[in-house]
């Protein structure tokens, strides 16, 4: 966390969901590290008085169980079960033995954009996306998750890909071209 005009004086735990980081004005700026557990919510206090606009909550993740040294090989996508109409049309492993990816026709492009939504039904948290008919990025406790569809209009019909892998896959959206 960066603190601007601030310098750091004391940090406690409150509570299992909350820490309090007591600061006092100083010119400049520093960077403070905060280790350990994280807390649901950071509150900074400066001269006895809370700091509102320094204030933020700190999303909290749950401590995942080791993965296993390399990824499954499977005939299907682990902890998702695709709608009716959908079939595996190729899958391969990746050299490094920490993903698999398969590539799923679902029939309709309806249907296919329709795969991200479903997975959350079945319990995915949804990290990010960055179009309708882009990537999706999901987690399920130590799984991850990456759905990928073509972007140019009739390639929604095309069969879409799911990568899964134990390694924390990161969102970042492909900047797009401007007019």
């Amino acid at each position: 966390m960066w603190l601007f005009s601030y310098a750091p004086d004391s940090y406690e735990v409150i509570d299992g969901a909350t820490a309090a980081l007591n600061v006092h004005p100083q010119p400049g700026y520093r960077m403070v590290v905060i280790t350990g557990d994280p807390r649901r919510t950071l509150v900074v206090f400066g001269q006895d008085r809370k700091l509102e606009l320094l204030t933020m909550d700190v999303p909290a993740a749950v401590p995942a169980a080791s993965p296993p040294p390399s990824f499954p090989a499977t005939a299907q996508p682990l902890e998702l079960t695709l709608p009716a109409s959908c079939q595996i049309v190729s899958s391969y492993r990746h050299t490094d033995e920490q993903a698999n990816t398969w590539y799923v026709q679902c029939g309709a492009g309806k249907v296919n954009v329709a795969v991200p939504s479903e997975a959350t039904q079945q319990g995915w948290t949804l990290i990010g996306n960055d179009a309708p008919d882009g990537t999706y990025v999901l987690h399920k406790g130590a799984l991850w998750m990456q759905i990928f569809f073509r972007r140019d209009g009739p390639g929604t019909r095309d069969p879409l890909g799911i990568l899964q892998t134990y390694r924390q896959l990161v969102f970042n959206p492909a900047p797009r071209p401007t007019p």
